[in-house]
């Protein structure tokens, strides 16, 4: 039977045993029962190059972490790190209250990756699988599944550089990050890289690609849209 632990929203992660000394200094051990990991600055406050490290644009989210042995939790505010691919939560705002001597609004738990076997934050589910570039086992975001091919998105950063003033060789504009996405499949002999399109998708449905090429362009289908990539394979499969 699973175990579903609520976190409390007034002080996220905070267990009723944990103290708030009078100083707003907020109890370090308050990593018991939540999959483990540990407090740290927030990426965007360390960061010298603008935009977001974060996936999602917000932290306030529907979401449930899945851990070993069954163990569930629904966590209020999650993002995904696309620098450390680690999942983290922010404490809601308390005036004055510190975590490791680190100011509560710019501090974040991270996720201990180890203890979790999938993620489902705004319907959107998040599994572990060996990246064949890393070599490491990365969070990537499961899309569809045909027969034993499973369809998964990868997320990571790159970083544009800022324009330089040519007279002055001084900086106009910072560094940027960008957000990509790749996509992968993974069966019985493992995980690799996979371009989505139409070519490349039909060809995993053999002899019933004709098939789904006539309701891909029946329904005006876009691979670019994962919501249509799902209406193609759960089409294949109905065949």
């Amino acid at each position: 039977m699973k175990r579903l632990l609520l976190l409390p929203l007034l002080l996220l992660f905070v267990p009723t045993n944990a103290q708030v000394a009078a100083s707003g200094t907020i109890s370090a051990n308050i990593s018991a029962g939540i999959s483990g990991g540990m407090w740290s600055k927030s990426a965007s406050n360390l960061s010298k190059i603008s935009g977001s490290p974060y996936l999602l644009n917000k932290w306030k989210n529907s979401s449930v972490i899945y851990g070993i042995g069954e163990r569930v939790q629904r966590v209020p505010f999650l993002n995904l790190n696309l620098e450390t691919n680690s999942f983290e939560t922010k404490l809601l705002k308390t005036e004055g209250a510190t975590v490791n001597s680190i100011s509560v609004s710019d501090s974040v738990f991270v996720f201990d990756s180890n203890a979790i076997v999938k993620i489902l934050i705004n319907k959107r589910e998040f599994r572990k699988v060996n990246s064949p570039i890393t070599g490491k086992k990365e969070f990537m975001e499961y899309v569809s599944k045909t027969g034993n091919i499973e369809i998964y998105k990868s997320y990571f950063l790159t970083i544009v550089k800022g324009k330089l003033n040519p007279l002055t060789n001084q900086t106009m504009s910072p560094d940027k990050f960008v957000k990509k996405h790749a996509y992968f499949i993974k069966n019985d002999e493992g995980v690799k890289a996979f371009k989505m399109r139409k070519g490349a998708l039909l060809k995993l449905f053999g002899s019933h690609k004709n098939a789904v090429n006539k309701f891909m362009k029946e329904n005006g289908l876009n691979l670019k849209k994962d919501s249509h990539v799902k209406r193609v394979v759960s089409y294949y499969n109905s065949l």
